[in-house]
């Protein structure tokens, strides 16, 4: 019995991961919605593209972010407690693109680092 309760706990969890939820059986005689996630547009899975490209709004800067970003944990590794905001930023592609905001703080902090570094240097 718990076998089978902890599978049912199990297949509930990943059903709200994914963007359409199936873990309700089919009946024909009910009136079936989609599933929340899939018409809350905070939820819906995105593509790297699309992530990349609405960060900063331009897909050049954002690979400048990112690339700041690993200069920056090389200069200060201290930085690297904002790992896990990089971390949740690249899981909006699977988690839904809520996730996406915190990308921000790494794409802003690795640019002007990156970005100072520059300037200093030339």
């Amino acid at each position: 019995m718990q076998v089978i309760s902890l599978f049912y706990l199990v297949k509930k969890f990943v059903s709200y991961l994914k963007p359409v939820s199936n873990a309700v059986e089919q009946s024909t005689t009910q009136i079936h919605y989609p599933g929340i996630a899939q018409s809350v547009i905070e939820a819906q899975n995105i593509s790297f593209k699309a992530l990349i490209s609405d960060l900063t709004g331009n897909m050049y800067l954002s690979g400048f972010g990112f690339i700041g970003f690993a200069f920056l944990l090389l200069c200060r590794p201290t930085a690297l407690l904002l790992l896990p905001f990089a971390l949740m930023s690249i899981a909006a592609m699977k988690l839904g693109g809520r996730f996406a905001m915190f990308g921000g703080i790494v794409l802003g902090l690795g640019g002007c680092e990156f970005l100072l570094w520059l300037i200093t240097r030339f």
